[in-house]
């Protein structure tokens, strides 16, 4: 969510967990959870709070919130909270669907220009339609954690490794430039194997 288009009632998803720092430019620890109403009752939550209950007695008993209520532990963190909230509708003024379009824009310009390198193995969908900002990658004889080292050293590029599978991982959103994705094909080309 915020680098591809969900329409949750078009694709008829029960549940759907988005994180806030990523795509949606929030703080980190935000976040939110979709539950459909089919559904509600069959995801039992998984911490039980004051403000998760709607009645309880002395001897453990209690029953849920009704609705999406019974998910809320405790206190919410307002500010951190109000902040997800502020960064999403400063997002939604640029045009979600401009958003989209950049974010799919751009890591196609990266998957098209990594396919020309010699010795790059591209495990992302190259069609445009197939992915969003994620592009995994790997270069034959190079340590992904090396590669990541030397281009944060050597040229200020922040990308990061991934475990499995074992490869660079560029992360593009709609505030990334053409430019910037040519100075990370120009490192990579640098980039000593």
């Amino acid at each position: 969510m915020g680098a591809i288009p969900v329409d949750v009632k078009k694709l008829r998803i029960q549940y759907y967990a988005v994180s806030g720092q990523k795509w949606l430019l929030g703080p980190d620890g935000t976040g939110g959870l979709y539950v459909s109403k089919e559904a509600i009752e069959k995801l039992a939550p998984a911490h039980v709070g004051w403000a998760s209950v709607d009645e309880h007695d002395l001897e453990g008993g209690y029953t849920f919130k009704p609705g999406a209520g019974r998910y809320e532990v405790a206190m919410l963190p307002v500010a951190a909270e109000a902040a997800l909230v502020a960064a999403i509708d400063w997002m939604a003024g640029w045009s979600w669907d401009w958003v989209f379009q950049r974010v799919r824009s751009l890591a196609t310009l990266l998957k098209q220009e990594l396919q020309r390198l010699p010795g790059v193995k591209l495990y992302t969908p190259v069609a445009e339609d197939a992915s969003a900002g994620l592009v995994t990658f790997a270069l034959e004889g190079v340590e992904p954690e090396k590669a990541v080292n030397w281009l944060l050293r050597e040229r200020k590029i922040l990308i990061r490794s991934i475990s499995y599978p074992r490869a660079l991982r560029a992360s593009l959103h709609f505030f990334n430039t053409e430019e910037e994705v040519e100075a990370l094909l120009r490192a990579l080309r640098e980039l000593p194997r």
